[in-house]
Formats: C-alpha cells, structure tokens, sequence
C-alpha cells in the first residue's frame, strides 16, 4: 500500500508532499502551512483538518479502499509535480521573475 501521510500542526512548505507526487503516491495531508498549497484536494491527495483524527482515519481509509482512486491521485500528482515543481518549471518561472525587473 503506498499512500504518504504528512499531519503536521505546523509546516513550512511541503517538500516531502512534492517527493511523494514525483513517486506517484496519493497523500494524505492535514491543512497546516504549505501542505494544502501543494496538494490539489480531492485530485492529488485528500486535505482534512489538523488535529482531527477521525477525519484523516477516514481519509486514509477512503484511500486504502479504494485502489483506483489511489492510482488516479498518484499520476494525478505526477503530473502536478512535472507542470509546476520541475527544473523546467522553476526555470520558467524565474524566467518571468527576471524578465519584470
């Protein structure tokens, strides 16, 4: 079974959560920092509330039961990761970045 968990209470930005979409891997993720900002909810992974137990137990249990959801969140996550966290992507955007200075 390959689904990422990350309930942080508190998160900068979410490096790990980009990892797992590479890996293809569904993710589970509490709203705390930049997780939700990384993760398309419902499409690349499932955003429940922090410290909210049940709501992730749920959220993983939908996961786990569900095997062609978790194979479409994962390539949907692969495809999210190669479009906006790519060397290319990141290029393009400082690209822009400069080009307005």
């Amino acid at each position: 079974m390959d689904i990422y968990v990350a309930l942080s209470r508190r998160e900068s930005f979410g490096v790990a959560i980009i990892e797992a979409g590479a890996a293809r891997r569904p993710v589970v993720v509490s709203d705390a920092g930049g997780l939700p900002e990384v993760t398309l909810n419902n499409k690349t992974g499932l955003v429940v509330r922090r410290e909210n137990p049940q709501a992730a137990a749920d959220a993983i249990e939908q996961l786990v039961l569900n095997p062609e959801l978790r194979l479409q969140m994962g390539e949907a996550g692969k495809q999210h990761v190669n479009e906006n966290y790519s060397w290319d992507a990141c290029i393009k955007i400082m690209e822009r970045v400069f080009e307005k200075l």
